[in-house]
């Protein structure tokens, strides 16, 4: 059996084969002329019939422009009351699962707001068992000084806490001074 003789690399077909890589690379470098550069003037030629096409488009909308007292009764304005207008409060979830001590709970629930809170020395006492969902800073305190027996005042966005229980205060009564006659 004839065994037919495998060439060597180092032969012809090395540097056939190096050749053939160099045509790919050097075809696959090759620029196409696919490619064309723009002509400026057609580009100027558009910019100005769209700058025309504007400026007629423009006059045509005055001239056929209803009266501004007829659009006015066509489309009444929008009037918003000033109850509309009011901000609305901002509203949250808290939740106390174990005992908080009163300083502490006031501090984190007045925490990112826009209220402050000032809590009187004798005010002493722990928070617990509270989750309220979807309520604003004053909501909350409502229902917290009802609950512990604390007394609340406001004025503006200062909170005063005060222990609850029995107060004295003084109001002054300012009666009409009437007279009267009878026959």
């Amino acid at each position: 059996m004839k065994k037919h003789p495998v060439p060597a690399l180092g032969g012809r077909r090395r540097p056939l084969a190096q050749m053939y890589l160099l045509v790919i690379l050097l075809t696959g470098c090759q620029s196409s002329s696919k490619h064309t550069t723009l002509n400026t003037d057609v580009l100027a030629d558009v910019q100005q019939t769209m700058a025309d096409s504007a400026v007629s488009a423009q006059a045509v909308d005055q001239s056929d422009a209803l009266p501004r007292g007829l659009l006015e009764a066509l489309v009444p304005g929008l009037s918003l009351d000033a109850a509309a207008m009011q901000p609305v409060e901002e509203r949250f979830d808290f939740a106390v699962r174990q005992p908080l001590d009163v300083q502490e709970f006031f501090s984190l629930l007045f925490e990112g707001t826009e209220y402050s809170v000032i809590v009187h020395p004798d005010v002493t006492g722990t928070i617990s068992a509270l989750d309220l969902k979807n309520v604003s800073i004053p909501e909350a305190m409502a229902q917290v000084s009802a609950i512990y027996g604390l007394s609340v005042y406001r004025e503006g966005t200062i909170y005063r806490v005060e222990p609850g229980g029995l107060q004295t205060r003084i109001f002054k009564v300012d009666y009409l001074d009437v007279q009267r006659n009878g026959t």
